[in-house]
């Protein structure tokens, strides 16, 4: 279907994480196709009315690019 997943991460206060740290993290816990080669920093993920992540708002914000996306290579 071509579908990649796009890692979404909510730092913790003063901390930071890499990319391919995260990804490095995730091998081995996850199947390979799995791993996200594109990661996204935000302060919150949005929520549904019913407290659920909104999946909806992450794409319309990936698809209009007001998400700084970045690439790793897979």
């Amino acid at each position: 279907w071509g579908e990649r997943p796009l890692g979404v991460v909510v730092p913790a206060a003063g901390s930071q994480a890499a990319p391919d740290e995260l990804r490095g993290f995730l091998a081995g816990r996850v199947a390979d196709w799995q791993l996200p080669e594109r990661w996204a920093y935000v302060p919150e993920i949005p929520k549904t009315s019913v407290g659920k992540f909104d999946k909806k708002a992450l794409r319309h914000a990936y698809t209009h690019n007001t998400l700084d996306v970045i690439h790793l290579p897979r």
